[in-house]
């Protein structure tokens, strides 16, 4: 957006920003950052006010705007209300990568990242069941195989396919994952045994740094046991049976783009939103 970091938080006064929620690494520990769609901010008042503050950063002349804010993780209902045929892309990525990653940012232990990462994505999973466009990959298979993510993700978004030029990096989670076996081992076994259970769930693990979603929806599970997290909903990956990974599923951070039934009253050229 041509702003520092990228994020739209930082150019816009309708919801505070994750610093005034303790920053990175912290911001879903305060439940006041989770806005959902009864928050009193959730009007078309609001709606007005953050699409009036993200304007002159986008290229009005593109089919589809992005917004892409961390916090949105778990806003995803309060954006959805505020645009109600938005859809939302979320990316997954193991909990270790982005446990280290945000430390350059965050002065907190590996610990009580890892807890952040599983609080977060407990409230996106539950969130998730009143989201009504939702797609979710993993960072490691659109590292793996860009080609077909991004196909995935352009008929999620009903676009027209694009070729992939740039190749990312798909070593950067290895860097971390040498880092956490650099750790002093007693740490490491004291950090799996608390948070493995968390993590599970999302089909990953802090003991097989392999172990990856087969796909990339999570589900509530049933209520046939205890959550690792009290007061929240666990979630696993299951195949939809199609294989695609972005079948069906928003990034982190999640992304925010009205379907194509946006506006019907609106002009045909006004470009579609993504966050």
């Amino acid at each position: 957006m041509g702003v520092p970091k990228n994020e739209g938080q930082h150019t816009q006064d309708v919801l505070p920003t994750a610093r005034a929620h303790g920053g990175p690494g912290k911001f879903a520990f305060d439940p006041a950052a989770h806005v959902t769609e009864v928050s009193p901010l959730a009007t078309s008042a609001s709606a007005r006010r953050l699409m009036d503050a993200w304007r002159p950063h986008w290229d009005l002349a593109r089919p589809v705007l992005l917004e892409k804010s961390p916090p949105n993780l778990i806003r995803t209902r309060f954006l959805q209300a505020l645009f109600p045929d938005a859809s939302f892309v979320i990316i997954l990525r193991h909990p270790i990568a982005v446990a280290l990653a945000t430390q350059k940012w965050s002065r907190s232990t590996i610990g009580e990242l890892l807890h952040h990462w599983i609080v977060a994505h407990d409230i996106l999973a539950t969130d998730m069941a009143a989201l009504h466009r939702v797609q979710v990959v993993t960072f490691e298979r659109l590292t793996a195989d860009p080609q077909a993510c991004l196909d995935g993700i352009h008929r999620f978004l009903e676009l027209d396919s694009q070729r992939v030029t740039v190749v990312p990096d798909g070593g950067t989670n290895e860097t971390y994952f040498r880092r956490w076996r650099g750790l002093i081992p007693i740490h490491r076994a004291v950090v799996r045994a608390r948070y493995e259970a968390g993590v599970l769930p999302f089909g990953y693990s802090l003991s097989d740094l392999a172990l990856q979603p087969p796909v990339a929806r999570p589900q509530r599970l049933p209520d046939s046991g205890a959550s690792p997290l009290a007061g929240t909903a666990q979630v696993r990956t299951s195949n939809d049976g199609i294989g695609d990974p972005l079948r069906g599923t928003v990034a982190q951070p999640p992304a925010l783009v009205p379907g194509p039934d946006r506006g019907k009253h609106e002009a045909a050229h006004e470009p579609r939103i993504i966050g």
